[in-house]
């Protein structure tokens, strides 16, 4: 089976693994990969083919807004 692929974006280290831990029972059928921030997701996105991208809005440096627009621009599909 084709598996989903989930990018989680948040500048705040617990919350990444709160949402690694609580989404345990869905590891099987998605591929799930963390970024502490714009940037990093960035280069996730580059690197990885993602179906969805989740991310926080309030960040330092690229916020969620930003980082959305430019992973559009970047990966359109």
């Amino acid at each position: 089976a084709d598996q989903r692929s989930v990018l989680f974006v948040d500048d705040e280290p617990d919350i990444l693994v709160s949402i690694e831990d609580s989404l345990e029972p869905y590891r099987e059928s998605w591929s799930m990969h963390f970024a502490a921030g714009g940037e990093e997701a960035l280069k996730v996105l580059g690197q990885q083919r993602i179906s969805l991208l989740v991310t926080d809005l309030q960040m330092p440096g690229m916020d969620g807004a930003n980082l959305l627009a430019e992973s559009r621009r970047r990966h359109p599909e």
